[in-house]
């Protein structure tokens, strides 16, 4: 096995694509878990790390339901001195330390690459270190370890995402406008449609039944794109009883009563040129016009930065 590697030779280049495919494919598996492969890597992890195994590791159906009971656990074997410093410990610290299994593998795929298919050799057990570590997050979905237990979720039932590109860094993205875009054994899952997290409601109430009225209320930028492209941002308008300040070119600065004691707003309408579709965003107050409330969005004086050309 080499010690170093200057270059690539072209049989190695060739298994890139192939190799890649095979990583991602771990990265996206569905169904059951693998429980036995993962509790051998996860106690061999704890060994590496000069650490007692865990003395159980529990498993969860869902990574809620592993965040939600895990600090109650956590204090629970705490006060029977299960746990002792692990609040403060060695092996995670504070709860919120978390392992993201099968969706954190992208520095595996990196690193075998250049042990399995390059052969290069590293000193000591390093290797078996690390192929340790690549079985227990390729083997189940997110880990929480800790100094005496481990808590780890089940791979999701389903992913669901859209190609985008052909091929690369951010081609496909989650994905669904039937329900979770990736759901777990228990039904919990995430909501996403091109590539943005919304609120299951967004997804699971029909284009017809949405309440305009929503659209002030959300405070995401994305979210309420999302909700715009689903709705129809004529429909959207006409709801709210919009009325136009200025028109340029594809730009429309229109002024929407919010009720209450916020009133008025001016909103600027404009059409996403990468995907063809319209949404609006809130811009200042005081805003009267497209090239005003245009200024606003890139920070500069609200008039006459720049004309529009």
């Amino acid at each position: 096995m080499p010690r170093h590697i200057d270059r690539l030779t072209p049989e190695q280049t060739d298994r890139m694509a192939s190799w890649a495919d095979e990583w991602i494919a771990k990265g996206l598996a569905t169904g059951p878990a693998d429980r036995e492969t993962f509790e051998r890597a996860a106690r061999a992890c704890y060994r590496h790390a000069g650490l007692p195994e865990p003395r159980v590791i529990v498993w969860c159906q869902s990574p809620i339901v592993v965040a939600l009971a895990g600090p109650s656990v956590t204090r629970l074997l705490d006060r029977r001195g299960a746990v002792r410093d692990a609040v403060r410990g060695a092996v995670g610290g504070a709860w919120y330390k978390y392992l993201g299994g099968q969706f954190w593998i992208s520095w595996q795929a990196y690193t075998s690459f250049f042990r399995d298919v390059c052969g290069l050799e590293l000193l000591g057990d390093l290797w078996r270190r690390e192929r340790d570590y690549a079985d227990a997050q390729s083997s189940a979905c997110w880990w929480w370890p800790h100094r005496d237990f481990i808590m780890v979720s089940e791979r999701p039932l389903e992913i669901h995402r859209e190609q985008v590109a052909p091929r690369g860094w951010g081609s496909h993205r989650l994905h669904c406008t039937t329900g979770p875009a990736i759901v777990w054994p228990d039904g919990w899952g995430v909501y996403s449609v091109h590539g943005v997290r919304v609120p299951a409601w967004l997804v699971e109430t029909p284009a017809e039944q949405l309440d305009p009225l929503q659209f002030p209320k959300l405070d995401n930028a994305e979210v309420r794109r999302e909700f715009v492209r689903k709705i129809g941002v004529e429909r959207l308008c006409e709801k709210l009883g919009t009325k136009v300040l200025d028109r340029r070119g594809d730009y429309e600065l229109h002024l929407i009563n919010l009720g209450g004691e916020t009133g008025e707003w001016p909103y600027l309408k404009m059409k996403n040129p990468s995907i063809g579709v319209y949404h609006m965003e809130a811009v200042d107050k005081t805003c009267r016009t497209v090239e005003a409330a245009l200024n606003f969005r890139n920070g500069g004086p609200l008039e006459h930065i720049a004309p529009l050309t």
